[in-house]
């Protein structure tokens, strides 16, 4: 078994065998890395990561073994690791991934695709990137200075950080989960129209200058109505799910957070957080023997 060179993030594990109806289970992997770690080394709470492997096409009497024990054509195992520490994650990751087997019984022959997926709580497989949610410890945080900090991050195995752009209902629904006590207060995000009244942009990340293509606006927003010397120039996301024009401050409404997201920009590190093994279904082999005349 060979390592990768490890110029990515996330996971990898290959396989292409052939196996024989009813000879002995095999393992699904010939190779297997990882470079993965939690995503919030200021808080060090993420010790745990999700891995589900599942048969994709799997046919009656197909087979999936760990540690010998029968567990069907699916199945979901939580990792814990050591906050931060991305050696040990690859080492249980990947003592895990060689204890996975393949059996059949199956009468119908051909090609099996076994799927090893990684549910990170802050990554999103719809954009393949990550996010995180900043809490700036209950103090005001200007949106002017959670865009120009978020850029700032780039902690995460070098993945440029950027205050988040958000570009369907589903990226919407994941960023609000991940926000804290949600209806606490409003979230700034990376939209803004500061430089032109009413042409909303993304302000960083991949999209910047970008028009926005998807909004989730409030029913009456964005409506520019703070006082004169606070225009209201800024998006955040409230309790609701819902965007709000608020001036840089936040004005009366007091914001303390913000979410940034990685992934995507120019000179990152690709981000790898599935692999699918190839097993082909052959006919039994039948014994061999030597038969003399009678």
């Amino acid at each position: 078994m060979h390592l990768f060179a490890q110029n990515y993030v996330g996971i990898k594990v290959e396989g292409n065998q052939n196996y024989c109806v009813g000879s002995s289970a095999i393992p699904i992997a010939t190779n297997v890395d990882a470079n993965l770690e939690t995503y919030n080394k200021e808080t060090g709470d993420n010790d745990l990561v999700n891995v589900t492997i599942a048969i994709e096409d799997a046919l009656p009497g197909d087979f999936l073994l760990f540690e010998s024990t029968d567990k069907g054509v699916s199945f979901t195992q939580d990792i814990h690791y050591k906050v931060n520490d991305k050696a040990d994650f690859k080492a249980k990751f990947t003592d895990f991934i060689q204890k996975i087997e393949f059996n059949s019984t199956s009468t119908i022959l051909g090609t099996r695709h076994v799927k090893v997926k990684v549910n990170h709580k802050n990554y999103f497989d719809k954009t393949n990137h990550f996010y995180t949610y900043v809490d700036n410890d209950g103090w005001r945080i200007y949106w002017s200075n959670a865009l120009s900090e978020a850029e700032s991050r780039s902690e995460n195995y070098g993945l440029l950080g950027y205050l988040v752009t958000i570009g369907s209902l589903q990226e919407n629904d994941f960023v609000f989960n991940i926000i804290e006590d949600p209806s606490s207060g409003g979230t700034w995000i990376g939209a803004s129209d500061k430089d032109e009244e009413g042409k909303w942009i993304w302000m960083s990340g991949p999209e910047k200058s970008n028009v926005l293509s998807w909004t989730n606006w409030a029913p009456g927003e964005p409506n520019n109505q703070g006082w004169f010397w606070m225009q209201e120039h800024y998006a955040s996301i409230g309790g609701d799910k819902t965007w709000n024009d608020l001036p840089d401050g936040g004005g009366f409404k007091r914001i303390y957070r913000y979410i940034a997201e990685y992934g995507g920009m120019p000179g990152d590190l690709p981000v790898v957080m599935q692999s699918t093994v190839t097993i082909h279904v052959l006919p039994k082999v039948q014994p061999q023997g030597i038969y003399f005349n009678e």
